[in-house]
């Protein structure tokens, strides 16, 4: 196996050629797994898809906690959101960094007051700019959302905070043809339950135009938004107060003034987590990603696609014996589907991230990957760019000696 090393300011690069083994990446043979124990998965592994192929790992971090949530491309580059604790001014700051699809660096910011900030998402505008959000507790109440614009160079376009009294935090953001932005999120401040879904509209230029509350009398949460075919919102979320299970994945499906226009709920008997929703465009219909305790109680990746209207086409659990929970997924370029999860079943480490392509049709296994070192390491989202998947989250299996660091990995499809 070819190895080199690239260094930058704060962090280095490795870059290995593609072979029949490595530590740190492993494509699995798909197979039917018959758990017995709760020992880690013993698993013969194959070929490299694409052995040809030049594979990357960054580590990027200082002496404390950092940690990646999302990745997008503008203009040919890459762009990572996430939170750090070694650089900026306060207790934790939002990190940006803009890199190549090499992996050198090209800038890196920080934005926040001397509270805690956290770095949620990153999407790219219409107008070839970027939108951050993230949660601060610098500028308001307890916490509260904070809406960044910025150019191609981080520079600060404008930023906007909304929230009541007590917890707002944002999750996910939506750009409207006409530039307004629609945000999810979670709430104490408003609402009548212990925690319920939060949605917030906003101007072209951050204003808040109004804001709605969903939920019952215990916790409900947002996790992801995107639009239906038809144009309204449908916002992926979790619920204790409806359902079958102690929590249950939600589909909530809304206008535009957001008013509720149906919802169905996902899961068992037991408790399930949301995570990530895709909308599909052969069918209009949904790919749902989240994690469920209700087959397998120590949790298992959950994965459900559905037609336009929220009826359940199939839904599929995947991982070993341990625990197993999915955090993103894509459709890819082939029209698979590709979802990953953290690990406790496969891997070297504590933690390793999980990746399976499955088929669209029936949620069958293509192909497998488990990515980490040694410790824990976690993936929290993916984009295929340039024929390559790229993987965001943290990991404190390499890099420094501060704990988490950001973790960025490249793989082929």
């Amino acid at each position: 196996m070819a190895l080199s090393l690239i260094w930058g300011s704060h962090f280095f690069v490795l870059i290995f050629e593609k072979s029949r083994s490595t530590n740190m990446l492993r494509i699995l043979i798909p197979i039917c797994l018959l758990l017995f124990s709760c020992k880690k998965e013993e698993i013969e592994l194959s070929p490299f898809v694409h052995p040809d192929e030049v594979g990357l790992e960054k580590f990027y971090g200082g002496d404390q906690e950092d940690r990646a949530n999302e990745i997008v491309v503008l203009n040919n580059e890459l762009y990572v959101i996430g939170t750090t604790e070694s650089f900026g001014e306060g207790a934790g700051d939002i990190l940006l960094l803009k890199m190549d699809a090499l992996g050198n660096e090209l800038l890196q910011r920080t934005y926040g007051g001397p509270g805690i900030e956290e770095g949620e998402g990153i999407i790219k505008l219409t107008d070839n700019n970027l939108l951050l959000i993230a949660s601060t507790e610098s500028f308001g109440a307890e916490k509260e959302i904070w809406l960044i614009k910025i150019d191609a160079e981080g520079k600060e376009l404008w930023s906007s905070t909304f929230g009541g009294s007590k917890y707002d935090a944002p999750f996910d953001v939506f750009e409207h043809n006409n530039g307004e932005l629609s945000v999810l999120g979670s709430t104490t401040s408003y609402g009548e339950g212990d925690l319920d879904i939060l949605y917030v509209r906003f101007s072209a230029s951050g204003k808040p135009l109004f804001h709605k509350v969903y939920g019952g009398t215990k916790t409900d949460g947002g996790a992801d938004i995107v639009e239906s075919s038809t144009g309204d919102l449908m916002l992926f979320c979790y619920t204790e107060s409806q359902g079958a299970g102690d929590r249950d994945l939600m589909l909530l499906k809304i206008n535009h003034q957001g008013d509720s226009l149906w919802s169905q709920t996902y899961g068992g008997a037991a408790y399930e987590e949301s995570q990530t929703i895709r909308l599909l465009d052969d069918d209009g219909g949904y790919l749902l990603c989240g994690h469920s305790a209700s087959t397998d109680p120590i949790h298992n990746m959950y994965g459900i696609r559905l037609d336009k209207d929220g009826t359940v086409l199939w839904e599929k659990n995947y991982g070993g014996n341990m625990h197993d929970g999915g955090q993103a997924a894509i459709v890819n370029s082939r029209g698979n589907y590709v979802l990953v999860a953290r690990s406790m079943s496969f891997g070297d480490g504590d933690r390793n991230a999980y990746l399976v392509e499955v088929s669209a049709s029936d949620g069958s296994i293509i192909q497998e990957h488990v990515i980490g070192g040694n410790k824990n390491d976690r993936i929290d989202d993916i984009i295929e760019f340039n024929g390559h998947y790229y993987l965001v989250g943290h990991s404190d299996s390499e890099g420094t000696t501060g704990g988490n660091d950001v973790y960025i990995v490249k793989i082929g499809i």
